[in-house]
């Protein structure tokens, strides 16, 4: 059987560490799979595109000098920022699948020229590519392959005082862009996929679920450095960006609750970075929140912190706590790699999370109940992790039920195109 080629383009995900983490993880999966090779699509806007952007700013600065540098500086800002995302996916990909052949187009999209179908072809062309997986942004129609939407989640239809009326507006429009441009769709939850089929019910295409099948092996070994973070000996983690979703009140008012009742030897460590650009004051109502509290010593804000140290000290964990509100896939990202280092997970019990299924050692706790997160925290206080060789068979295991269930969806995709075109 000849070996399909399968295409991931990179545009919409070089821009996020969770995008680029989330396709590099498709790469490796697909390869466990023999007959499948990866390709990671880079595309480029020309030098003709970077030209109009300096006529435009010329013109929108009115011979403003000071105007006109601003909008210079920011432009050659967002270049540099978008070479330093390419150096890191690659970076990231040699890790992950580093058989995944990497290639580049460079294409023109302005008001007066737009070779980016064109371009892709002529990519898709030379490189044989069977299919492409996945298009966070619609390609074009009619590039000769079939392609394979993404839809991450719709957060905005049910905590929508958490957007704004312009980016519920965006997110409405997007989606509705690939859906009616995609006859293939891939999401990350069935949650998701009923959401699909709750708001687009007119929606005729084929959309499959990926896997939940934690199969990273993830190396902390070598060198550390974690002293400098002052960890204390017994402590929780949780691993999230300090968005509003992410709930991490709940998870202080928890720890306050036990403190007050004399548990004064337990932590909570939080990494990631703090800011929300959808709630610019959230951060700081939370602060103020945490600065009234008798455990405030108890809690640790390390905010943004490189992935392996990230990941070591989520191994010295007692576990991780998700004590999310909302999420595009089961338990996101922290659960995965938590799963990966048998980490126990004591996770909120909304509808996506309870799709993590063949786990032993996760606990749900009632969303947003700080009573029930402090009960659960004191009665696994003392949890051993998974033992090393258990993971390291589960995620065999998972890394190729994955690889198969990828294969088998791939095939019927690019068989129900064939029959189709």
């Amino acid at each position: 059987m000849n070996k399909i080629k399968v295409a991931i383009h990179s545009e919409g995900f070089i821009k996020w560490g969770g995008g680029r983490e989330f396709i590099a993880t498709i790469a490796e999966g697909l390869e466990a799979a023999d007959n499948i090779d990866t390709i990671l699509i880079i595309s480029r806007h020309s030098r003709l595109d970077k030209f109009f952007e300096l006529i435009k700013e010329l013109i929108k600065s009115k011979g403003n000098k000071e105007k006109f540098n601003q909008m210079y500086d920011r432009r050659m800002l967002n270049q540099n920022l978008l070479k330093e995302n390419e150096s890191l996916l690659i970076g990231l990909f040699s890790i992950c699948s580093p058989n995944t052949k990497i290639v580049r187009y460079t294409y023109s999209s302005n008001r007066f020229i737009n070779t980016r179908a064109k371009r892709l072809k002529e990519c898709i062309r030379t490189n044989d590519i069977d299919i492409i997986l996945p298009q966070f942004e619609v390609l074009g129609k009619n590039i000769g392959v079939p392609v394979v939407g993404y839809l991450y989640d719709f957060q905005h239809k049910y905590l929508k005082d958490f957007f704004s009326s312009e980016e519920i507006e965006i997110r409405d429009r997007n989606f509705k862009h690939q859906i009616e441009n995609s006859k293939y769709l891939v999401v990350n939850a069935i949650d998701v996929k009923n959401d699909i089929n709750k708001y687009f019910p007119e929606y005729k295409g084929k959309a499959f679920v990926l896997p939940f099948k934690p199969f990273q092996v993830i190396n902390i070994e070598g060198e550390t450095n974690l002293e400098k973070y002052n960890l204390p000996e017994k402590y929780y983690i949780i691993s999230n960006q300090f968005w509003i979703h992410k709930a991490h009140n709940v998870a202080f008012a928890a720890l306050e609750k036990l403190f007050n009742e004399g548990h004064k030897d337990i932590h909570l460590v939080c990494t990631g970075e703090m800011v929300d650009r959808h709630s610019p004051k959230y951060i700081q109502e939370l602060m103020d929140g945490l600065s009234s509290l008798n455990c405030k010593k108890n809690i640790h804000l390390l905010g943004f912190v490189p992935k392996k140290d990230q990941l070591q000290i989520m191994d010295k964990a007692i576990a991780l706590i998700q004590p999310t509100l909302f999420e595009g896939g089961p338990g996101g990202g922290s659960v995965y790699n938590a799963l990966c280092l048998g980490v126990p997970c004591i996770v909120s019990d909304i509808q996506v999370n309870k799709e993590i299924i063949g786990y032993n050692n996760v606990y749900f706790f009632k969303v947003n109940s700080v009573d029930d997160l402090a009960s659960m925290m004191l009665e696994h206080v003392n949890d051993k992790h998974l033992d090393k060789g258990l993971v390291e068979k589960k995620i065999i295991q998972n890394k190729k039920e994955y690889a198969n269930e990828l294969m088998e969806r791939l095939s019927e995709i690019i068989n129900d195109y064939k029959k189709n075109c």
